[in-house]
């Protein structure tokens, strides 16, 4: 690579990192050496490797991949975490729309105004583990670009269907389409979730709710169950991160025998 084309690719990740108006909105920075190892696994487009560690020169030489070696001073310009470990990749930024849904797809997950990267990322990385078809974004969540947000999921960013700005009427379409029962989670829910008998051939599509407001009442209004998840304590609510967990637990043992 010549080095007025890894100059011109340092100037882009830097960039992005400033989230500066003339930054590329297709592209995106993911840091840390697993991430990136699970977005060449998910055959993400990687435009180049930024390296301030040699070893990780070897460890993806073999790689038809542009590895940029920069000064600690650049390297820092392009680092979110405060102990970086010293590779950071440039790269597209998938992109899915509501058509990229499997046609067999069991479960979904609609999130409505989820507007903390670290729970969006949380989110994502127990939808990956759970088995979760696809993940809906309401508009006035975090954008997938988000550093914070890439982090925190682990790498699951990858692994599965993201679609941003999905409207109600589209989640509407979506239950046509599917067939599928919406399951909403709200305190004012009029069944447990534990009393829920979902048949494992049905599809169904959890929402859950900003962490602040929670859901809408247009979406209360939507739904089939309103589901409620029980707190024997004295905490207000659960953080949406973990409701999303308790709920797409209930749904993966429709799919798995569960383990001894």
């Amino acid at each position: 690579m010549s080095d007025i084309r890894a100059a011109f690719l340092l100037k882009q990740a830097k960039r992005i990192k400033r989230k500066t108006h003339k930054a590329n909105p297709d592209l995106v920075l993911a840091e840390g050496k697993a991430i990136i190892e699970m977005a060449l696994a998910a055959r993400v487009e990687v435009l180049a490797l930024f390296v301030a560690d040699e070893s990780f020169e070897a460890q993806f030489g073999n790689l038809e991949i542009p590895i940029i070696k920069v000064s600690k001073r650049d390297f820092q310009e392009l680092a979110s975490t405060v102990s970086p470990q010293g590779i950071v990749a440039l790269l597209i930024v998938p992109k899915y729309t509501l058509d990229d849904i499997s046609s067999s797809a069991r479960t979904l997950l609609y999130l409505e105004e989820i507007r903390d990267p670290g729970n969006l990322g949380t989110i994502v990385r127990t939808a990956d583990a759970f088995g979760v078809d696809a993940v809906l974004l309401s508009p006035g969540c975090v954008d997938l670009r988000n550093n914070k947000f890439i982090r925190s999921s682990a790498g699951s960013v990858f692994n599965l269907p993201i679609i941003s700005d999905v409207q109600l009427n589209d989640l509407d379409d979506i239950k046509s389409k599917f067939d599928a029962d919406l399951l909403v989670t709200s305190l004012t829910g009029n069944i447990v979730i534990s009393d829920l008998d979902i048949p494992k051939s049905r599809c169904v599509i959890w929402a859950v709710g900003n962490e602040a407001t929670g859901v809408s009442d247009l979406l209360v209004a939507m739904a089939d169950q309103v589901v409620v998840i029980p707190m024997l304590g004295k905490a207000e609510s659960l953080n949406a991160a973990v409701a999303a967990a308790v709920c797409l637990y209930v749904s993966a043992q429709r799919k798995s025998p569960s383990r001894a």
